[in-house]
């Protein structure tokens, strides 16, 4: 039996900053703040690969979350995912985010005049201007500022985004 039975969409939320005490934790750089509850499986994007760790525990002060994960003992252990991308499979996450820019990962996104541009992948939580990033059907990877002002609908049950964008954004 696989661990991870069907393929993950992995949404990153943050990166591994540097090893907090002696035991293991480490010190993760957050893009957003809003997750009630710490997920229960991270990935570290380590080497070209996403290694799954179980949450041992976790605390979030001031955007940096703090992580314990099973397995990482030791702060020379911790030490080998400094800069590692932190990431979690972007279904199990949506619970946590709804009502944020965050659950729009695998909604449709179309653009008024020139229809369907993609499906969001991930969210780039920037401060100033989030970032939806999409796979469009050529399997090319684009990113669009999500601003209010540029949406006209959101459909929560067809999970569809309807923009009207500047042409200049257009891809």
């Amino acid at each position: 039996m696989a661990l991870f039975p069907q393929p993950l969409k992995y949404t990153e939320i943050g990166k591994v900053g540097r090893m907090q005490g002696l035991d293991g934790d480490m010190h993760i750089v957050l893009q957003y703040i809003g997750v009630a509850a710490a997920p229960s499986v991270i990935f570290l994007y380590h080497h070209g690969s996403y290694l799954p760790f179980h949450v041992r525990a976790w605390r979030v002060d001031s955007g940096r979350g703090i992580f314990h994960l099973e397995g990482v003992e030791s702060r020379t252990e911790a030490a080998h995912f400094c800069g590692s991308g932190v990431f979690v499979d972007a279904v199990s996450l949506a619970p946590y985010l709804k009502g944020s820019i965050y659950a729009f990962v695998g909604y449709g996104v179309e653009d008024v005049e020139k229809g369907f541009l993609g499906t969001v992948v991930e969210v780039e939580g920037r401060i100033l201007q989030p970032l939806l990033c999409l796979s469009t059907n050529e399997g090319e990877r684009q990113r669009l500022p999500f601003d209010a002002s540029f949406v006209n609908t959101i459909d929560e049950k067809k999970k569809r985004i309807v923009m009207a964008l500047p042409t200049a954004l257009v891809p």
